[in-house]
């Protein structure tokens, strides 16, 4: 039964002769959609710890749980005392009844932690949730670095996810805010994109161990934080809004069903980034820019973008790769048959805009020639 979309896909590809026969077996592995164990806050007898809470994106996610009706909130800051926002999140939060802590304490310092840890034990419920929102960004080119440099900007991400790590072993999530710098790298941040690298190992690690652990790489972030503040709009990429991953909208994407979904994609190269909107797979961005050409674009390109797009079809549909897929040889030829030619003829109707019979997609000429009468026909390309 494991076996059931190969057996599908080979008799739309007319491959086989006679009957396709499915029988179980006492070993069969078939993959289950578990049912999603929602993620709730509890408002009153847990404690939740925001790590770097007075930043921009820290201090966001500390005021949106306490507006969810948390009521013991533990906010941390190397300099709570002296922060500029602190008495500006402590009015935000005046009027809930939430047990808002803010604290001085370095978390990559372990006595410290500890400290922090053995003043709340009596007075405030167990931490059953982190954020771990700590950064600090020390920019150099890596061959001029001096170590104190380096230091500054490990020690928040390893150092302090590390004793974050050891210390509460007993939580219902562990959440830490990384960077995509760890994945992309930076000229200048060497000591940062490490930071960042070596969260997203550790939360491979938690998860290895049947510990809870998410981790955000996250890009700019428009409306808080330091791209917010700063004054070059010339270093924001692209940018993700506040309350983008903390409203309701986002619920949906909790449930494990929609877990192999992809996320977003991005070119990096010397010219920059080059984006397309998240959820986008390599058939997805290449009709989403057919689409989005400047101008309609040019009759070269489009009929490129469109075969390229056919032949990742095609080669989606019989699980092969795009250069198995003859663009020479008539689509007859390559196991196209009446069935497939249906399924064929309505994404060209609803993805590309394109009207094409069954007839025409069986007699057709090679899968160039083809392509060359559905950018003709789509209405995704513009005059």
């Amino acid at each position: 039964m494991a076996d059931m979309d190969q057996a599908m896909r080979s008799m739309q590809g007319g491959s086989h002769t006679g009957k396709l026969v499915l029988v179980p077996g006492a070993e069969d592995q078939v993959r289950v959609v578990t049912r999603p164990r929602p993620l709730r806050l509890d408002r009153s007898e847990s404690t939740y710890l925001v790590v770097g809470g007075l930043g921009g994106v820290g201090r966001a996610i500390a005021l949106w749980m306490i507006e969810q009706g948390v009521r013991h909130v533990l906010v941390v800051s190397r300099n709570a005392a002296s922060h500029p926002d602190t008495v500006q999140l402590i009015d935000d939060t005046r009027a809930d009844e939430c047990n808002l802590y803010i604290r001085d304490c370095n978390v990559a310092d372990e006595a410290s932690f500890l400290k922090l840890l053995d003043d709340y034990a009596e007075t405030m419920p167990p931490i059953r949730g982190v954020v771990q929102a700590a950064m600090v960004l020390d920019d150099t080119v890596l061959e001029r670095i001096t170590h104190k440099q380096w230091q500054r900007a490990i020690l928040p991400k390893v150092a302090g996810t590390m004793n974050l790590h050891r210390h509460l072993p007993s939580l219902d999530f562990f959440i830490m805010l990384s960077s995509m710098t760890g994945i992309t790298g930076h000229v200048s941040q060497a000591n940062y994109a490490a930071g960042n690298t070596f969260q997203d190992t550790l939360a491979r690690h938690r998860t290895a161990h049947g510990q809870p652990a998410v981790v955000l790489d996250l890009g700019p972030v428009s409306s808080v934080g330091l791209v917010a503040e700063a004054d070059d709009d010339s270093q924001i990429v692209t940018c993700i809004a506040q309350y983008n991953g903390l409203s309701d909208d986002m619920a949906a994407k909790r449930d494990r069903r929609f877990g192999t979904l992809q996320v977003g994609t991005a070119a990096v190269g010397s010219a920059g980034i080059k984006t397309t909107p998240a959820g986008m797979d390599r058939l997805d961005e290449l009709v989403y820019e057919l689409a989005h050409q400047a101008g309609g674009g040019n009759e070269s390109r489009s009929g490129e973008l469109v075969q390229s797009a056919l032949v990742r079809k095609i080669g989606a549909m019989f699980h092969v790769a795009d250069a198995e897929v003859e663009v020479d040889v008539p689509l007859s030829q390559q196991g196209v048959d009446s069935l497939v030619a249906v399924e064929l003829r309505n994404w060209l109707s609803s993805v590309m805009e394109a009207r094409v019979t069954i007839f025409e997609i069986l007699q057709s000429g090679s899968v160039a020639d083809f392509a060359r009468m559905v950018t003709a026909r789509s209405g995704l390309i513009t005059a």
